[in-house]
């Protein structure tokens, strides 16, 4: 640490983006660039996309194509349902009750397409890593998670949180190109 200060790190994982402008927290990892005014910001690279399903769901139901896409099961977010708000921009849309399973947890996603409940909107790098799972609709552009580094702007005047947003971007700028190297 600078200077020989203590630094405490407490992560919190919530689906719900923390009020910086109140302290709720110094510094924040989003995947959204934020738009108020008062805080600055640092895109930090993005974790690529795919679409995923396990081997047995492909077996039962199908290898899914855009064609077919009507016809299949689906995993995706209860506040923030990527899949299905991607699919509409492309001009697919999927009914609700298409939808079997809805978490706002990747994790969640991630075992619910392994237990072959749906196709599935994953990180890659997760994803790759999780035996029994195949990418699929591999046509299909699927957008990046993008990853913003936040903060309050008095963070500038701060200069052990300065230091310490500069020392967390360059780490997260250096895991998401290995991630993006990983999933090409």
């Amino acid at each position: 640490s600078p200077g020989g200060e203590l630094i405490n790190v407490e992560l919190i994982i919530a689906n719900h983006q923390l009020n910086l402008l109140t302290r709720d927290a110094d510094i924040a990892i989003r995947h959204v660039r934020p738009e108020q005014q008062d805080l600055i910001c640092r895109r930090v690279g993005g974790l690529p996309f795919g679409l995923y399903a396990s081997d047995g769901y492909i077996e039962e139901q199908g290898v899914p194509s855009l064609e077919n896409l009507s016809a299949h099961w689906f995993v995706d977010g209860v506040v923030a349902p990527r899949f299905a708000r991607q699919a509409e921009r492309l001009g697919y849309r999927i009914p609700r009750e298409r939808f079997l399973f809805r978490s706002d947890s990747f994790i969640g996603q991630l075992n619910a397409a392994a237990a072959g409940w749906g196709i599935a909107g994953l990180p890659v790098h997760a994803a790759a890593t999780r035996s029994g799972l195949r990418r699929v609709l591999r046509d299909a552009p699927v957008n990046e998670l993008e990853m913003w580094l936040v903060a309050r702007a008095e963070l500038r005047t701060t200069p052990f949180l300065k230091h310490t947003f500069d020392a967390l971007g360059d780490l997260l700028n250096g895991f998401a190109a290995e991630v993006c190297e990983f999933a090409a």
